[in-house]
């Protein structure tokens, strides 16, 4: 699965549908995964999140690389 090389959200300064969208094209490669990442909104939400980072963003997003690894893991085992 080509997705084990993705940017952090975590290292990003600010977030910004830029740092998104590259997280979007270059994270998802499997077409099973992108229509489980658009189902949840997360590429909604974080578009709409532009504003300057707080803590509490920070938090957020580490949380929510946690739950793509663990769906990473997921869609590995079912794919192969």
């Amino acid at each position: 699965m080509g997705s084990s090389s993705h940017n952090k959200y975590s290292r990003a300064s600010h977030a910004t549908s830029q740092v998104t969208t590259n997280y979007w094209t270059t994270s998802w490669t499997t077409s099973a995964v992108t229509t489980v990442w658009r189902q949840t909104s997360y590429d909604t939400s974080w578009s709409t999140q532009e504003s300057v980072m707080t803590s509490t963003q920070t938090e957020v997003m580490t949380q929510r690389e946690t739950e793509v690894s663990f769906l990473t893991q997921y869609m590995t085992r079912i794919t192969f």
